[in-house]
């Protein structure tokens, strides 16, 4: 449900409004089904290495969005 906003809301706004708007909401559902924030973390961290290793190439944006830091 939270990724389908994401995917309207990429057409409509940049990811900084985006974001903002949506963590009021986002927030307490995912705190009401038992998810913390190292938990989400370790999701993140999760779908970077399987990107990773299936060694698909990734936009910068994409890059961001899963949180992996570029030099």
């Amino acid at each position: 449900m939270i990724l389908g906003f994401y995917l309207i809301f990429r057409y409509l706004m940049d990811s900084l409004s985006m974001i903002l708007l949506t963590i009021p909401i986002c927030f307490p559902v995912i705190s009401v089904m038992d998810f913390d924030f190292v938990d989400l973390a370790a999701l993140q961290a999760d779908a970077a290495r399987e990107v990773l290793a299936a060694r698909m190439e990734l936009t910068r944006e994409q890059m961001q969005g899963l949180g992996i830091r570029m030099t």
